[in-house]
């Protein structure tokens, strides 16, 4: 250091860098030291021997425990069901054929005409076989009613009668006693209206022709135009949508009630009942307000209605009305007035 010292001094050195150049030779010096003894601690240490690391005891494969096979559910043999015992087959006791029933054009049954009903029943005439409350109608007995609608349908002239025997029916302010004429469709008609008075039954003739009526003063016979309010709906009768072929179809309870010969025609005998409602067109619409029951006459060999008797349930009415001269020619004239 003291030799640096000069040397600067004689160089002429600054100060500062002789300190720098003292560092520089100090570290040098120290790093030959360093070296030095780190040559000699490498001779004198002893080399470790590596401490062996134990062997991991290898950790033993584990055998997966292999699950029991399930025991197989057996499969379930289905339980056979009983076969059930065929129920037999019903055979449909036919209603016997009435042998006392004449011989119907389109419905024949029998040839043979009794003119006793006890002697119809007892051959086992059609029925009705009643079930729980209501009755189930005798197909023989539909069937027959439905093919007696549609000839009346078709029917385009008749001469009737009708006669009111208990109860009041008001015809244009009048009590109606009687009525006949002849009727042609759709709603033309001549008659003969008898009614009760005070002075006694009084005659009175009405035409209905082209939809206009007339009617005779019952005083002094003249011929007077009739107002609407004053129609009488005698056509109704043979109407299918409303007179005798609608109360043929929607008869309810129908029951064959025998035979009858009547002015020599063989006629099958039917009794129902029917609502108010439904027999008013076969009452020039002066009844209705009670439900009745129908005994119908019906002509064996054309299935035409020939004869009416309707009862009131609840009312006094009793009427009876008659069919004749089907289809036979009919002229209605216009009257003077």
């Amino acid at each position: 250091m003291k030799y640096l010292y000069k040397w600067s001094n004689h160089t002429k050195i600054r100060p500062g860098s002789v300190f720098l150049a003292f560092l520089l030779f100090s570290s040098l010096s120290l790093s030959l030291a360093l070296a030095a003894c780190g040559n000699e601690v490498t001779s004198t240490l002893p080399t470790a021997s590596p401490t062996a690391l134990p062997t991991s005891t290898p950790i033993p494969t584990v055998t997966p425990t292999a699950l029991p096979t399930s025991t197989s559910i057996p499969t379930a043999s289905p339980t056979a069901l009983p076969t059930s015992t065929p129920v037999p087959t019903v055979t449909p006791t036919l209603v016997p054929t009435a042998t006392s029933i004449p011989t119907s054009t389109a419905l024949p049954i029998s040839a043979s005409v009794p003119t006793r009903l006890a002697t119809t029943a007892a051959a086992g005439g059609p029925n009705v076989t009643p079930v729980g409350p209501t009755a189930t109608v005798n197909p023989v007995i539909k069937e027959f009613l439905q093919r007696a609608a549609i000839a009346q349908g078709k029917v385009n002239t008749v001469h009737f009668s009708l006669e009111v025997k208990t109860g009041k029916a008001e015809v244009r302010g009048a009590e109606l006693r009687q009525a006949e004429g002849d009727i042609k469709r759709p709603e033309d008609f001549q008659a003969t209206v008898k009614v009760a008075s005070l002075f006694g039954p009084i005659s009175v003739e009405v035409v209905g022709l082209n939809q206009e009526q007339y009617s005779t003063n019952p005083i002094t016979g003249e011929w007077l135009k009739a107002g609407k309010d004053d129609y009488i709906k005698l056509g109704a009768l043979l109407d299918p949508r409303e007179g005798v072929s609608n109360v043929l179809l929607n008869l309810r309870d129908p029951k064959f009630i025998g035979s009858d010969i009547i002015n020599g025609e063989p006629l099958l005998h039917y009794q129902g009942t029917a609502d108010g409602k439904l027999i008013a067109p076969l009452t020039i619409y002066t009844l209705g307000k009670y439900n009745t029951t129908l005994d119908i006459w019906i002509n064996s060999k054309t299935n035409l209605v020939q004869q009416i008797d309707l009862k009131e349930i609840e009312g006094p009415a009793t009427w009876t009305i008659k069919f004749s001269r089907y289809d036979e020619p009919v002229t209605i004239k216009k009257p003077k007035i």
